[in-house]
């Protein structure tokens, strides 16, 4: 048991050593490309090697989200570029369905804010039109959007 976990240890450790060995080398790489760019051959190595890390790109991300998948922001539109159209936000009707009368045309009994109308199928109530009506519901279209009102 002991034996194994020394073994263990030591490959861990050998492991992890080659590592930051790997990565001592490759930021010595960069900093070098970066001083042979530059003329100033006197700058302390600590900056050279501050320069050569990489900046992440952490804007707009989900901070939950792995960088390695994390998906970019979208592009901002240029100024000139032509502005998508706003969507107009329409309230669903406050409209309550209390009943259908059937017969030969069935008719929808509608409640809002104290008032009450009967309808048939075509007609138009409070910026509602009634497109049909079945035994429990009522399909009404306002401002060229459809609701379907239930009881």
């Amino acid at each position: 048991m002991k034996k194994t976990f020394v073994t263990l240890l030591v490959s861990a450790i050998a492991v992890w050593g080659y590592v930051v060995v790997q990565i001592v080398v490759a930021l010595l790489g960069k900093s070098e490309a970066i001083s042979a760019r530059t003329t100033q051959a006197s700058q302390p190595a600590l900056a050279m090697l501050s320069r050569a890390r990489a900046a992440l790109d952490t804007s707009f991300r989900d901070p939950f989200q792995s960088y390695l998948y994390a998906q970019k922001p979208a592009p901002v539109a240029a100024p000139g570029a032509k502005a998508k159209p706003v969507l107009k936000l329409i309230d669903p009707p406050k409209a309550v369905l209390s009943g259908v009368l059937w017969g030969d045309e069935p008719v929808a009994i509608l409640k809002q804010d104290g008032q009450t109308e009967l309808v048939k199928k075509g007609a138009v109530v409070w910026d509602l039109k009634v497109l049909s009506i079945d035994r429990n519901k009522v399909v009404v279209e306002k401002q060229g959007r459809r609701f379907t009102l239930e009881y």
